[in-house]
């Protein structure tokens, strides 16, 4: 940990596994959530470790994920997400169309043991749809304070999508309440999109502006960043307009001309590889 009043580095802490490709950092509950493959080449076999962090002590303790509610296992976590503002962690499953979620308002921490563990009410939430993802859900990002995150797929391929929280915390486990998967038009030197594979190439913010919650995302060359409307992506029109269950935008539905997704071009050419 980095103290930037004196740029001074804390001890290192030796972790009990792999650190998370894309951890996320909960201000309000000062909780670092890092769920990690552990051994990708198992094809899971990963867990969810949080770091709690006491700024004023300078102090981080280590807890491992304990499985007691919910088995961790036999999936392979890949990016941390939290709605801060209502305590719910997520987790995206690579390789499945399912998440990992779990209410931190419920979290309990274990005063021994080694390694340390926490546990909270929580689930694993199939969401069908996005089994189109090559990869599953991988890359995700969550708006601050709006409820709603941002998905894409990490193999380079054109699939993205979003999903919808609750907006109050409960005392059960959470749970996704809508959401929706798309592909990506052409950018707008008419190539076809590439989604940035690792690291994950997106985040989320709220607009000072419009206060509208938005995605950005880069394509793998990264010529081009996507600006993505999250909610109305999310209240687009789906494939099964009659069907509420349907999670996938109609065909019809052109991205572009709705203003859902906006480009911005990065640089004049290529980065080197």
């Amino acid at each position: 940990m980095l103290d930037l009043t004196n740029d001074t580095f804390s001890t290192p802490l030796q972790a009990s596994a792999e650190i998370s490709e894309a951890p996320s950092f909960d201000p309000k509950r000062e909780l670092l959530l890092s769920p990690n493959y552990d051994n990708e080449s198992d094809g899971g076999s990963g867990g969810y470790q949080i770091a709690k962090i006491n700024p004023s002590r300078g102090a981080i303790s280590l807890y491992n994920y304990s499985d007691n509610t919910t088995n961790l296992a036999s999936y392979a976590p890949d990016s941390a997400g939290e709605d801060c503002s209502t305590g719910v962690a997520l987790s995206t499953l690579e390789f499945s169309n399912q998440m990992f979620l779990a209410n931190l308002n419920k979290a309990t921490y274990a005063t021994s043991g080694s390694p340390l563990t926490w546990d909270a009410p929580s689930q694993i939430q199939t969401l069908a749809g996005f089994e189109t993802f090559t990869a599953g859900t991988t890359g995700i990002a969550v708006a601050p304070g709006s409820h709603v995150a941002l998905l894409e797929d990490e193999y380079g391929t054109t699939a993205f999508g979003a999903i919808k929280l609750p907006s109050t915390a409960s005392n059960g486990a959470p749970s996704v309440v809508d959401w929706v998967v798309a592909n990506m038009p052409n950018d707008p030197s008419g190539n076809g999109w590439l989604m940035p594979r690792d690291p994950h190439g997106l985040t989320a913010y709220v607009s000072p502006n419009s206060k509208k919650p938005i995605g950005l995302i880069t394509n793998l060359s990264r010529t081009y960043l996507a600006v993505v409307d999250i909610n109305a992506l999310l209240a687009a029109k789906r494939a099964g307009a009659t069907d509420p269950q349907d999670h996938e935008v109609d065909s019809s539905v052109n991205l572009l001309s709705t203003g859902i997704v906006k480009f911005i071009g990065m640089c004049a050419t290529p980065p080197p590889a």
